[in-house]
């Protein structure tokens, strides 16, 4: 083995653990440096010495490596001092950082930032679609918790940034482990941890426990997170940190409460929250104040008023550069409107909202959008059209394997379409899938 080979082996089991199993040329070349046609040569190497296995086009799968073995001692290179040990680790744990905040962007539906510190540069390439964050954050869980472990252990700047993103990951992908990881982000040496940064993490927890609130036990703790985040946002941290500890306990509020009179806090402290965010700088947390203004202005009748909010929602986010988010905030205001006023005007905002969704979506975005489609085209009488993006939606519902909603799509293709319509057989090449997992 080479030189060359035994140090880029020797990067990636610096710390046991911490190396990610699945590996990807972008953190290979971070580790080993050079030209990505010298690194993919090492990693062809490594495969040949049965260190590694490729498992799709730039992607390798990393095998457990063996130290008691007697050949094992020839890879640790001579140069393996602890200062190139520690360059490393540090790579090792941007790397981590970094790519759990993009997973974390996508699927966070609440994108809030600090407007200082690491998580404002620190995602990796461009967005992820929701199904790849998904399948990254389900595969590196475990890895996360060991770099926040040497994070912690290192006093490592970003400490702060693999304890959000654990817990939001995990909140999405395995909610049993989301309380543990809370209380180790809230229990963070306080040295590595900004003032500001503890309040968005709060009145992040609190969104999140809101959303999951079943019963009113947990209603309550969600409640006691919302007002714990607006304490510590009372006690000297700056407007937009303020804004957003507001804008989550008035979210609870127009989650949980129906009576119009309840929710007049809420539109207030919207309302405060508004006037604390920079129109310019903070388009996207703006753009989270007017959904959920929209959402109470909903429960409380003024159905005029809550579409402006739901339009300026979607205008702030598109703005702020979150097209993704943009279109679904789109797909919301088609269904309020095709609620308000009828299939007909809701059709144009379906279809702005299909053109910002192309190629940036989730399988479970594009099924939404379809069933909205089918939806107000069946409204509209236009029977084959609609049994066409049910027959979508079925098949979309399938990739995302939500079953029963591609039951419930499926329905409605056997509903709508004729047995020649080509969404009849569309539909009939989804069935063998579904049913081989239903059956």
């Amino acid at each position: 083995m080479t030189a060359r080979a035994r140090r880029l082996l020797w990067a990636l089991h610096t710390v046991p653990g911490l190396a990610p199993r699945e590996l990807d040329l972008d953190l290979v070349t971070r580790l080993h440096g050079g030209t990505a046609l010298q690194v993919e040569r090492v990693l062809a190497e490594l495969t040949v010495h049965r260190q590694l296995t490729a498992i799709a086009p730039g992607r390798w799968l990393l095998l457990p490596h063996r130290p008691h073995q007697p050949h094992a001692q020839r890879y640790r290179p001579a140069e393996s001092v602890p200062a190139a040990v520690a360059e490393r680790v540090d790579l090792l744990l941007g790397w981590y950082a970094g790519t759990a905040v993009t997973a974390d962007r996508a699927l966070n539906p609440n994108p809030w930032r600090l407007a200082t510190g690491t998580h404002q540069d620190q995602g990796v390439g461009g967005p992820w679609r929701v199904d790849r964050a998904r399948a990254w954050a389900c595969g590196h869980l475990s890895a996360l918790h060991v770099a926040l472990d040497v994070a912690i252990a290192r006093r490592h700047e970003d400490a702060p940034v693999l304890a959000e993103t654990l817990w939001a990951l995990a909140a999405q992908v395995r909610p049993q482990l989301a309380a543990e990881a809370a209380e180790r982000a809230l229990a963070l040496p306080t040295i590595t941890v900004p003032a500001s940064w503890c309040v968005v993490f709060a009145a992040r927890r609190a969104a999140a426990l809101g959303a999951i609130a079943l019963t009113p036990e947990q209603r309550r703790a969600a409640e006691r997170a919302a007002d714990h985040a607006l304490d510590q946002a009372g006690a000297g941290a700056g407007g937009r940190v303020l804004a957003l500890a507001l804008t989550t306990r008035a979210a609870l509020l127009a989650r949980h409460e129906r009576d119009p009179a309840a929710l007049e806090p809420a539109v207030t402290a919207l309302g405060q929250a508004l006037g604390l965010l920079d129109p310019d700088r903070h388009r996207l947390d703006r753009a989270h104040a007017h959904r959920v203004l929209a959402d109470v202005l909903t429960a409380q009748g003024e159905h005029q008023s809550a579409e402006e909010h739901l339009r300026a929602a979607v205008d702030q986010a598109r703005d702020g550069g979150d097209l993704l988010w943009s279109g679904r905030l789109l797909l919301v205001q088609a269904r309020h409107t095709h609620h308000a006023h009828g299939p007909q005007a809701a059709l144009p905002l379906l279809h702005e909202a299909a053109r910002t969704l192309t190629d940036r979506a989730a399988t479970a975005d594009q099924a939404g959008l379809h069933e909205l489609l089918a939806a107000a085209l069946d409204g509209l009488g236009e029977r084959e059209a609609a049994a066409a993006h049910w027959a979508q939606a079925a098949h979309h519902w399938v990739l995302a394997r939500e079953d029963r909603a591609a039951l419930r799509a499926q329905a409605h293709v056997d509903r709508t379409a004729t047995p020649s319509s080509p969404s009849c057989s569309a539909s009939s090449a989804a069935s063998p899938t579904l049913s081989g997992r239903t059956a």
